[in-house]
């Protein structure tokens, strides 16, 4: 039985939806990839930033704010600006560091859950040189005494169970 010439047109649509539907999951899959190795490659700072901010809010308990030019605050009023007391300026900066802080250690608590996921995994260490401590593919393999394929490999496969663990069934 031969194939009329609207079911090789059937089939050939049908076949083009399944490369197009491949290559948006693929695509996607990357993307979760990209966004893990983005987040670990932010794990350092966020840790810095948060030591930072805690500074920036002792330094702000002991400025002097009537004398700082940095800070100016309007508010909508019957056509002058109200004007704020040194301790409700006080507490209106260190809120807004809280605020950064909050969302920093917010961060840093998944990935540090997701990592539990893979800590006792064989090369684990990967992640920590590479992500936390900056160093090449190659200085890890050489840390690591492997080739650079082995590290290669084992890192994508740590990111991939990261992904899991850091986007559930969308990292599927």
């Amino acid at each position: 039985m031969a194939l009329t010439k609207k079911d090789e047109e059937k089939i050939d649509m049908l076949f083009q939806k399944a490369v197009t539907a491949g290559k948006r999951s693929e695509k996607q899959e990357n993307n979760k990839y990209k966004k893990t190795e983005k987040r670990l490659y932010a794990y350092p700072v966020l840790k810095r930033n948060i030591a930072r901010y805690k500074k920036d809010i002792i330094d702000i308990q002991k400025e002097d704010l009537r004398t700082s030019k940095d800070f100016v605050l309007f508010v909508k009023n019957s056509g002058g600006a109200e004007k704020m007391d040194i301790e409700e300026l006080r507490k209106a900066k260190i809120l807004l560091i809280e605020q950064k802080i909050a969302r920093d250690q917010k961060e840093i608590e998944e990935i540090d859950t997701a990592l539990k996921e893979i800590e006792n995994e064989e090369y684990y260490p990967i992640i920590e040189l590479q992500y936390f401590k900056g160093m090449s593919q190659e200085q890890v393999a050489q840390q690591l005494h492997c080739d650079k394929v082995t590290i290669w490999r084992n890192r994508k496969l740590l990111i991939n169970k990261l992904n899991y663990s850091l986007y559930g069934a969308d990292a599927l």
